[in-house]
């Protein structure tokens, strides 16, 4: 994200936060799929790496 504008950093975090904001796991697998269709076109790297560290970042989440 270090080398995006602005704008795509607000709207990027948006998509997150409704990731991490989920009620159920099944909410928030659902929000991970549009995120990842939505951004992987433009930011790869940025989708690999949530692919690839998604499993740890469920251990910081409130997701059950």
């Amino acid at each position: 994200m270090k080398y995006m504008s602005w704008e795509r950093k607000t709207e990027m975090a948006k998509d997150l936060k409704k990731i991490y904001g989920a009620s159920t796991l099944k909410e928030a697998k659902k929000e991970l799929k549009k995120f990842f269709k939505k951004w992987s076109k433009n930011y790869p790297h940025v989708v690999k790496s949530w692919k690839t560290n998604l499993r740890h970042l469920q251990h910081f989440s409130d997701i059950h």
